[in-house]
């Protein structure tokens, strides 16, 4: 019992320092972009609820939220998210 614990355990940094080495390489792959003056192409649900606020600010939060769980079913995406990208996008003076 005590080594399979300490095999979960191990398995468990593997996977911790594996998904570190990832996140270093997207970083570094953005920078590289940056660098040359390429724009990151998003492709999730944010960037889609960022799309719809940009067309219509004045839209209501429960509406833009159901219009991006049409495009993207899986996420779980509510009113509430809709109103952290309004306030994301109010601060970096985009609406």
């Amino acid at each position: 019992m005590e080594t399979q614990a300490a095999d979960t355990a191990g398995t468990e940094t593997i996977k911790r320092k594996a998904k570190a080495k990832k996140a270093k390489v997207k970083k570094g792959k953005a920078k590289k972009a940056k660098a040359k003056g390429e724009a990151r192409v998003r492709t999730g649900v944010g960037a889609t609820i960022r799309k719809l606020i940009l067309k219509k600010p004045d839209r209501p939060n429960a509406e833009i939220a159901e219009m991006a769980l049409k495009v993207h079913r899986d996420s779980s995406t509510n009113a509430a998210c809709v109103a952290w990208y309004k306030n994301d996008m109010r601060k970096k003076k985009e609406i």
